[in-house]
């Protein structure tokens, strides 16, 4: 069973962490998020009062070839553990301390409400994309929750064959709403292009994998 908690949020020198285990290589997988969120609850290894708070995936095909999932210590405040998940295993971990200025993820996920999982965003990112006629070659992952509303958000970033963005997009892991998108390329209707859903304006963290 899932361990199911409120909401999430992760900072850069995780990613940068998460860069380091995912390495040059690239490979197809079927795991999508929600499972390795459930290879990790059922491996036995988290702590009794770890909670996981974000999860990132890079160079998704559509999936990626693994998970990098944070939790955050029960036994001591600042301690975080990260995991690489891929096909329903746990790979390895590393322990580390964040410093009180870095925006790393503290709010639990809400596993046991999430209904996106990311394969239906990236489905969803992948038929804005295509309304506009921008094309990509793969999309990075983050989910994290919003601090305001505890709400979980995949930000989904899609990449072209060269490595450049050609766009952002927030959805909603509650419920597939599209909540902000920046496309980075030349707008036919004049805009700037972004758009937003109200005022939901979820903080970005870089996310700048390795060249593969």
């Amino acid at each position: 069973m899932i361990h199911r908690h409120p909401p999430l949020k992760i900072p850069g020198p995780v990613l940068v962490a998460a860069l380091i285990f995912m390495g040059s290589t690239v490979a197809l997988s079927s795991e999508t998020a929600f499972s390795a969120l459930r290879a990790l609850d059922e491996s036995g290894v988290l702590a009794d009062g770890d909670r996981i708070v974000g999860m990132v995936g890079f160079y998704g095909e559509p999936e990626p070839a693994q998970w990098l999932l944070l939790t955050r210590r029960a036994a001591r405040e600042m301690s975080m553990r990260e995991y690489v998940v891929s096909h329903g295993r746990v790979r390895s971990h590393r322990d580390f301390r964040r410093r009180k200025n870095e925006d790393y993820p503290t709010i639990p996920l809400p596993a046991d409400v999430m209904q996106v999982d990311s394969i239906e965003a990236h489905e969803i990112a992948a038929g804005l994309a295509g309304k506009r006629g921008i094309a990509f070659d793969t999309a990075h992952y983050q989910l994290r929750c919003r601090e305001e509303k505890r709400e979980p958000v995949w930000m989904i970033s899609l990449v072209d064959r060269n490595q450049v963005s050609v766009g952002v997009l927030y959805i909603s892991a509650l419920s597939g709403r599209v909540l902000r998108t920046v496309w980075h390329s030349f707008d036919p209707d004049g805009g700037d292009g972004e758009t937003r859903a109200g005022q939901c304006r979820p903080r970005e963290v870089a996310m700048a994998p390795a060249a593969r």
